[in-house]
């Protein structure tokens, strides 16, 4: 240990550069090569202390091995906890549609069904979402779902399926757009999805229902999907209008092969 640490001293009073000017090339190599050997031999040391500190040769941690006992000694008390206590009993689920059930009966009442999840059924959550205004999902929510329990008061059916056939009922199957062509404007057809021919009917629904005199929201809206039910809303008018332009302009149309 101590050629070692009289080995650094000499490393640090004459470095490894020193003389690189003044000296031959062989010089300097044969300088390097010694500066080599010296931190070979000083890794190899460091190597052997830890392995030899990790083996608990030179020196020994008590403190560690009585935080491992204590570690061990809670991990046993909280096994022990757990082992003592009664697992609670899980709430069944519904199975096949939870829409289908929660509406089943027709003599529950607004107010038993009125805080009902709608992340079931597709067209229900982009009717409420939709609605939604600043963020206030949980009164959109609470329209939807007194509208819908109306709905099956009046009908005895399920609300969700009336919904469904409403909109598909409503829902345009092209819409127009406009490009130019040669600088001018021309309008020709393209074919919709499914989300956006139901976001189309959702958006002529409410503005349809605007037209009917009450004051609430549900109200209006549960009047409106029972006149498309009936084929006597205004929004049957607006999808044949926009059905008849798209064949007007279906000359329009780019042909693709």
């Amino acid at each position: 240990m101590f050629n070692v640490r009289a080995n650094v001293l000499k490393a640090i009073k004459f470095p490894v550069f020193q003389g690189l000017r003044t000296k031959s090339p062989t010089y300097t190599k044969s300088r390097f090569c010694n500066h080599l050997r010296l931190f070979q031999s000083l890794s190899i040391q460091r190597n052997k202390n830890s392995s030899s500190a990790v083996n608990g040769e030179e020196r020994s941690s008590p403190g560690l091995e009585n935080l491992l006992a204590q570690l061990q000694e809670a991990v046993g008390e909280t096994t022990k906890e757990k082992d003592s206590l009664v697992a609670e009993p899980q709430e069944e689920k519904p199975d096949g549609n939870f829409l289908e059930t929660v509406w089943s009966n027709s003599s529950k009442s607004v107010e038993e069904v009125i805080n009902r999840p709608f992340q079931v059924d597709p067209a229900v959550q982009h009717l409420v979402n939709m609605i939604m205004r600043d963020g206030k999902k949980t009164k959109a929510e609470k329209i939807v779902a007194t509208a819908l329990t109306t709905i099956q008061k009046e009908k005895g059916k399920n609300p969700v399926t009336l919904l469904r056939q409403a909109l598909a009922d409503i829902s345009p199957i092209m819409k127009l757009i406009t490009a130019k062509r040669f600088n001018k404007g021309v309008e020709f057809p393209i074919p919709l999805k499914e989300k956006q021919r139901r976001r189309i009917a959702i958006k002529w629904l409410l503005d349809s229902s605007k037209s009917h005199s009450s004051k609430r929201l549900s109200e209006r809206l549960t009047k409106e999907i029972l006149a498309i039910l009936d084929t006597t809303s205004s929004c049957f008018k607006k999808r044949d209008h926009l059905h008849k332009m798209c064949l007007v302009n279906r000359g329009n149309a780019p042909i693709r092969v």
